[in-house]
């Protein structure tokens, strides 16, 4: 005969221990969604910061604060904040004069082949076939507001370049997404 005491005992521990199995078993997805979003916040944070150092007229460190932000939003595979930070980065190289950095970075921020030699700042322009591989590219990329404002800025920097006629092909697309940044191929700022 079973005991109604000892097959308590048994029935309270298997509930306990399946209760701890449970716990155990969600803490460390609990964990790993903690520190992603801690480290999205770390990297939310350090782009403020970056925003503030540049007013600041502290470019180098705003662009090295950039650098840590792009290394958090890859770690977390964040596309949109890996483009985001990269189009910090630009103004930050624009600021210091680097404008083929920033051209480079921008298509880099992009997805664009930095190969094509669009950034390049020699009397030859890109052969035609790279200039319209480009626009090709650039006219498939998702209307986002954060690639657009990547467009917007990769046309004035390849107007500060010199690269007149891809300033105003890029000024083309952006008109096709509503995007009127330009009058008659100059930056207008809205």
């Amino acid at each position: 005969m079973i005991l109604p005491q000892p097959c308590f005992k048994y029935l309270f521990s298997g509930v306990i221990g399946l209760s701890l199995i449970v716990i155990q078993s969600s803490s460390p997805a609990q964990t790993v969604k903690k520190e992603k979003e801690f480290l999205k916040n770390q990297a939310a944070s350090l782009t403020s910061s970056g925003h503030e150092q540049l007013a600041l007229d502290q470019a180098n460190e705003a662009l090295k604060t950039w650098q840590e932000s792009t290394k958090i939003y890859r770690q977390l595979n964040d596309q949109e904040g890996i483009t985001e930070s990269l189009i910090n980065q630009n103004l930050a190289f624009q600021a210091l004069g680097l404008h083929k950095q920033a051209c480079n970075t921008l298509l880099e921020a992009l997805n664009l082949n930095t190969n094509l030699g669009i950034c390049d700042t020699t009397l030859h322009q890109p052969a035609l076939a790279p200039k319209e591989q480009l626009m090709v590219v650039i006219s498939k990329q998702k209307p986002t507001s954060v690639n657009l404002l990547g467009l917007q800025n990769l046309g004035e920097v390849l107007r500060i370049l010199g690269k007149f006629n891809e300033s105003c092909d890029l000024k083309k697309i952006l008109d096709r997404f509503g995007r009127r940044f330009w009058t008659g191929c100059r930056l207008k700022y809205l």
